[in-house]
């Protein structure tokens, strides 16, 4: 997506992705698909390039750095790397003036029956790197409940107090030569720790929305990013009281914010490729009134190659459907992003509503929960 938006400002992507039949990888013939380890493919791919983004943070910032390419990388190593270590995240943000759910950074497992002692329960331990849609994090009621083999020994953790959630929020603000712009505030919905849907304008006050934007600012300041930079927020009560916290940082595309694709008069790729291309950025404005609203598609019940046309036939049928996007992933599994769905509806009830019913119609999934 990404790619398509800036084939449009006249840019020609380049792809690296060790998985040579990534769908980018197919949809564009240049670039390569090697090892990230592998120092001299990587070094020539970022050579060839004018400048280089990422479209996930675990990319190996350390392996780029080996390379020693002098291609401009943006947002910056030091971003992916910040962004790479939840500890070093939440000192970031808090270090911009912007609050955080109270933590406290842990050497290893073999520490955390103790630490969580000192820290008090109940609280999610998380992995310090690595880790999405709800992978690599513990929840504990009690410190006793700690067992050796709960995370790999030696590696890095950190505990984070549970609040009380009452809604997932994000923002995501695309920065250039010290100007930033924002998107509109979006809602998120989680099943089972996968996003589910996401709704354009968030439920949200004026003066929320406005501080959510601010801080997203602040940070991409404090961090000196150049391209996007996607926070993600609490609203909820915690030991702090009740308000608005961050919760964590992709420096990315983020998969809330393909609902602006159908949203807003720029998309998050539009804005993303404006900024990499040094070109004038402008604040996205929404279409139209009304909600919109983006539906994952998973891996979990997804049609055989005889019955895709049957479903996705079913999908764009249905009134309100702005847009149907596959991604082109070969293997489809419980849990894994195959697509989405977006439109919009009067209000966020009628647009969450419309969402399970053109994935349900069509025998297409959201998250489930566990058993």
């Amino acid at each position: 997506m990404l790619a398509e938006s800036l084939v449009r400002l006249g840019a020609d992507p380049a792809i690296f992705d060790p998985d040579p039949d990534a769908p980018a990888r197919r949809r564009y013939a240049a670039g390569a698909s090697s090892a990230y380890e592998d120092r001299v493919a990587l070094k020539e791919f970022l050579d060839g390039c004018d400048l280089v983004t990422y479209e996930f943070e675990n990319v190996p910032a350390q392996a780029i750095r080996a390379a020693r390419s002098k291609t401009k990388i943006l947002p910056s190593l030091d971003v992916l790397e910040t962004c790479q270590h939840r500890g070093r995240e939440k000192r970031a943000i808090r270090a911009a003036g912007v609050p955080t759910v109270e933590f406290v950074e842990v050497e290893g497992v073999a520490a955390l029956p103790a630490a969580l002692r000192a820290f008090g329960t109940p609280a999610i331990v998380k992995t310090a790197r690595g880790g999405y849609d709800g992978k690599g994090q513990r929840r504990y009621d009690d410190a006793r409940e700690v067992a050796p083999d709960d995370f790999p020994p030696g590696v890095p953790l950190v505990i984070e107090e549970v609040i009380t959630i009452e809604r997932e929020l994000s923002v995501i603000v695309a920065r250039a030569d010290g100007r930033a712009v924002c998107l509109p505030l979006f809602e998120n919905q989680h099943r089972a720790h996968i996003l589910d849907v996401t709704l354009c304008p968030a439920r949200a006050p004026i003066a929320l929305a406005k501080k959510a934007q601010t801080w997203a600012k602040k940070i991409a300041a404090a961090l000196d990013v150049t391209g996007l930079l996607t926070v993600e927020l609490f609203v909820g009560r915690g030991r702090g009281g009740r308000g608005l916290y961050v919760n964590e940082l992709a420096p990315r595309p983020h998969n809330s914010g393909h609902v602006s694709r159908v949203a807003c008069d720029l998309s998050q790729f539009d804005l993303h490729a404006h900024a990499l291309l040094g070109l004038p950025l402008r604040a996205p404005r929404l279409v139209r009134p009304g909600v919109a609203v983006m539906a994952n598609l998973l891996g979990d019940r997804w049609p055989t190659r005889s019955a895709e046309r049957r479903a996705f036939g079913a999908v764009v049928a249905q009134a309100g459907v702005e847009e149907l996007y596959l991604y082109g992933k070969r293997d489809a599994r419980p849990g894994r992003k195959m697509g989405h769905v977006s439109g919009f509806a009067r209000d966020h009830v009628r647009a969450i509503a419309w969402a399970d019913r053109v994935r349900r119609r069509a025998g297409l999934s959201g998250p489930r929960p566990p058993r």
